[in-house]
């Protein structure tokens, strides 16, 4: 009996493992944020809902993009070619800003 317990165990442990995992690694395309000057365009995310990293975003870019190192609380990186990526903890937000 003390085997079939840990046997059922053991597999509801591998099967909450394995449907939380991908849920973490997906990254979700969540479209365009726009603000008066300014929209980031492609944005993804990873680690977190859309809604979420869309509403991070919008505050960005509301405050007029500053600071101009990204979203307060995340560290952001970006070049001339390639899109921002910004991250806390194990979180990303991937999106390329433009400001007109």
């Amino acid at each position: 009996m003390k085997s079939f317990a840990l046997l059922v165990l053991t597999v509801l442990v591998v099967v909450g493992l394995a449907v939380g995992a991908p849920a973490q690694g997906k990254t979700r395309s969540c479209g365009t944020v726009a603000a008066p000057g300014y929209h980031a365009f492609n944005t993804k995310a990873r680690g977190l809902r859309c809604s979420k990293a869309r509403s991070i975003v919008k505050k960005w870019l509301d405050a007029k993009a500053q600071p101009s190192t990204g979203p307060r609380g995340w560290k952001c990186h970006r070049s001339l070619v390639e899109p921002w990526t910004c991250r806390h903890d194990r979180q990303r937000i991937y999106f390329i800003f433009h400001s007109y």
